[in-house]
């Protein structure tokens, strides 16, 4: 951003993501609200999406997205033409659910996949099916490899688990950090990079 912004009093910037095209942005905030910004920083939309922070979001379309809360609930939004928020799915996890993550962002077909504070993944398909994959600890993080049907997890315990999202199934784990894994980034379908503490 080339200014600062500023959201509401007290309200505490915690995820930013690109809001389904370039030079568009989404926050989410520690009061639940999403702030939709442009590159210079002006506000183009702010809507209430959540009682409680929102830990990430992800975009299937410009004006789609999905969010993680603090409220143990993950759900899917749509901006109506009137600005207005719609809540098109939402599903209740129980506890935090710290990542969500479009297998293929910008792609409306593509899966959702969420994770966090319980030791699963719940991936529902664009029709509305679900299917939940045992994860051996806590989901901090869910990447996604550019073109196959792989998503990255990083781990409460420090793990790394890759999984194919189509079968259900893990497929690797690494074991390469002593504590948690709340940062991964993706090169290409090859190289990742982690982070820990």
């Amino acid at each position: 951003l080339q200014n600062t912004f500023s959201g509401l009093l007290n309200d505490k910037f915690l995820c930013v993501g690109k809001a389904g095209e370039t030079g568009r942005f989404a926050v989410g905030s520690s009061l639940g609200n999403v702030y939709f910004l442009d590159t210079v920083g002006s506000s183009l939309l702010q809507v209430h999406a959540h009682d409680a922070s929102i830990w990430d979001l992800s975009f299937c379309e410009k004006y789609s997205f999905a969010t993680g809360s603090e409220d143990g609930t993950s759900a899917e939004w749509k901006v109506g033409s009137d600005n207005a928020l719609q809540c098109v799915n939402s599903t209740r996890l129980g506890s935090d659910v710290y990542c969500v993550k479009y297998l293929h962002e910008n792609d409306p077909s593509s899966p959702l996949i969420t994770g966090g504070l319980a030791s699963n993944l719940l991936v529902r398909s664009a029709s509305g099916t679900t299917q939940t994959i045992r994860s051996q600890c806590s989901v901090q993080v869910i990447k996604t490899l550019p073109i196959s049907p792989v998503c990255i997890v990083g781990g409460g315990d420090g793990t790394i688990s890759l999984f194919d999202v189509n079968k259900g199934v893990e497929l690797s784990v690494l074991t390469d950090h002593p504590r948690k894994v709340p940062t991964l980034s993706v090169k290409d379908e090859n190289q990742f990079f982690s982070g820990s503490f």
